[in-house]
């Protein structure tokens, strides 16, 4: 295993077992390690956010050591902490802005072909007024999906035999802000994507059943899942009829139509 993933692994697992103590300012500080190691293996939208998270616990709970140590892993050295703290809160709402943590691409297919898609890593960043879809991945989905991310992750990586800091390192989440469509992307071993096409309306019935999917299954693994509301089930499908980002119908890899 690499260096950066070991240590990403590492501070994932103390996160955890803080939350299971309920050491909220353990917590804070196990969430500025695992932001340093994101953003040490270039994951630099899932640091900032992991980051955002561990100064926001601080400041809650009134950690100022924890509160400088986020700063600090963000790039400001002790004596800038000190300038920064007789003036007002504006310099720490810039350098927690959160724009870095997603990336605006013009389609789906421009998303997964680029860098970022792939990697994590950051690659340059567009401002161009056409982009529609944002990506985000890794650790920022759970910003969209909340615990229902990490959930997804752990059990994946269970299917997997790997650790849910691995896991979720896999998941990928593009939303067309003009058609309305959102995919939850899983990057499994040898660059294999399956794709879930989340509902609007995604139903604590439709999560747990995305949870308790087996992506490593023949008729799963590579495919595009929609959510069948009516057989309260995810159905692997080759084609399908879309309106207003929703798919109306389906047909199945064995080519029965189901109705979405």
């Amino acid at each position: 295993m690499a260096r950066d993933d070991s240590a990403i692994e590492a501070a994932a697992c103390a996160v955890t077992d803080a939350r299971d103590r309920d050491d909220r300012a353990g917590e804070a500080r196990a969430l500025s390690t695992l932001g340093q190691a994101l953003l040490n293996a270039h994951r630099v939208g899932e640091g900032r956010y992991i980051c955002r998270q561990a100064e926001q616990l601080a400041v809650e709970v009134g950690d100022r050591d924890s509160d400088d140590q986020v700063l600090t892993v963000l790039g400001l050295n002790p004596k800038e902490l000190d300038e920064l703290a007789s003036q007002d809160g504006s310099w720490r709402d810039f350098l927690l802005d959160s724009s870095e943590e997603t990336q605006w691409f013009a389609s789906f297919q421009d998303a997964r072909s680029d860098e970022y898609y792939k990697s994590g890593f950051r690659s340059n960043v567009s401002y161009r007024a056409d982009l529609f879809v944002e990506l985000a991945v890794g650790f920022v989905t759970v910003k969209f999906l909340g615990p229902f991310a990490e959930a997804f992750a752990t059990k994946l990586g269970e299917s997997l035999g790997e650790s849910a800091a691995r896991a979720i390192g896999r998941i990928r989440l593009l939303r067309n802000h003009r058609h309305a469509r959102t995919d939850l992307d899983v990057v499994l071993p040898e660059s294999t994507r399956t794709t879930l096409v989340l509902p609007a309306d995604f139903t604590d019935a439709a999560r747990l059943a995305a949870i308790d999917l087996d992506l490593t299954a023949e008729d799963v693994r590579g495919a595009e899942l929609h959510w069948d509301v009516g057989a309260g089930r995810w159905r692997s499908v080759k084609y399908a009829l879309f309106r207003d980002g929703r798919a109306l119908w389906a047909g199945s890899k064995a080519g029965n139509l189901a109705i979405i």
